[in-house]
């Protein structure tokens, strides 16, 4: 069996349970190995580092963009700050190989479509994207 690709899952608090359901499916049903917050950083340690170190030990992201709730934007804090570090790893990587791939859950508002996230994206190679292509019926 070949190498689990590793998928850093940046989500909202809000979209936890749908997400940690998605990286079940994920690691049950294909050869991946999710990064979930939940499954990987322990109480009372540094968390920062933790999330910096997954990001660089990732193969790609998938970033998941949820309904819009009235009291929040569409993105949290903490999503925010994995978006730029996702792109910033992307821009930087000198193969062009780290793919950042949205993913719209169900309720999602679809011109989410024309954020910075998905115009990155899509400058990716349609081979890179292949090797991290996560799909989810709604």
């Amino acid at each position: 069996m070949s190498r689990r690709i590793k998928v850093f899952l940046s989500h909202r608090s809000a979209d936890k349970p749908l997400v940690e359901g998605i990286a079940e499916s994920l690691r049950r049903e294909a050869n991946v190995e999710p990064w979930l917050d939940k499954w990987n950083l322990v109480p009372g340690q540094p968390w920062q580092t933790a999330l910096e170190d997954a990001i660089l030990a990732c193969d790609c992201c998938a970033v998941f963009v949820g309904p819009r709730l009235p009291e929040r934007d569409t993105f949290g804090p903490w999503h925010h700050a994995e978006m730029r570090a996702l792109i910033a790893r992307q821009i930087e990587d000198p193969h062009r190989r780290f793919a950042v791939i949205p993913v719209l859950l169900p309720g999602a508002d679809r011109e989410v479509r024309s954020a910075l996230v998905v115009r990155r994206c899509a400058s990716n190679s349609v081979r890179t994207q292949s090797r991290c292509v996560l799909s989810l019926k709604e």
